[in-house]
């Protein structure tokens, strides 16, 4: 099963449990309100806009993570790639996306932030 599920994993994850905050609104508002971060994971976010906004969005996305954050993205059928000035984590991202247990999406991508 899921390693969420598994009893060996249960005091690891009652412990990080405490420092998840669920925050909901506008994207905007959430990245200036509780920036900049380290790391952060979207999937299908790209999906459905332009080529163009999809850069500018990842390029709003950069500018509220630290250097060196990381940002990871599912893609289901629009390939949106690592661009702009994030570093492309390939090699780590295909190594990832082999273990995920994610059959439907088309691509994983990683991406880290200059330091």
């Amino acid at each position: 099963g899921p390693a969420y599920l598994r009893p060996g994993n249960f005091e690891a994850l009652r412990v990080a449990a405490a420092r998840v905050r669920v925050v909901t609104g506008q994207m905007e508002q959430v990245l200036s309100e509780y920036g900049p971060f380290d790391k952060g994971a979207f999937s299908d976010m790209f999906e459905y806009m332009s080529p163009e906004l999809a850069a500018d969005v990842l390029a709003g996305l950069v500018s509220a993570f630290r250097p060196e954050g990381r940002l990871a993205w599912w893609c289901l059928l629009v390939p949106r790639p690592v661009q702009g000035s994030l570093t492309p984590l390939d090699e780590l991202a295909n190594s990832l996306w082999a273990h995920d247990r994610s059959w439907f999406y088309s691509a994983f991508h990683l991406g880290q932030v200059p330091g």
